[in-house]
């Protein structure tokens, strides 16, 4: 296959959108998504919280066979018996790991 010396380009403009309409969409789907944005950055669930403290390290269980609870499960619990879970779980989660002597999983445990 012969190589030519002219490097490709994108032609612009091939399915002639006004470029208008393609602002005010783009506008709308904004206003579409700004509330959703807001309520995700002030809501959080029990699960988001056991799932980013696994993203974070936390593992294992307490306990064994039917008894045994999943260490992300205890320290979401914790936290949200001590002051509430309105800001997430890994903020206190980490400032315990800051200011203790261990590592995420044994201040997990």
């Amino acid at each position: 296959m012969k190589k030519t010396s002219t490097e490709f380009t994108r032609p612009l403009g091939r399915l002639s959108i006004d470029t208008s309409t393609v602002q005010e969409c783009r506008t709308l789907a904004a206003e579409i998504a700004k509330p959703i944005g807001e309520l995700s950055q002030s809501h959080t669930t029990v699960s988001i919280e056991r799932a980013c403290l696994r993203f974070a390290g936390v593992d294992g269980v307490k306990g064994e066979g039917a008894e045994a609870v999943p260490m992300p499960n205890l320290v979401v619990d914790a936290v949200k018996d001590a002051i509430g879970l309105g800001k997430g779980a890994l903020v206190p989660f980490w400032h315990a790991v800051l200011t203790g002597d261990g590592g995420v999983q044994s201040t997990a445990e």
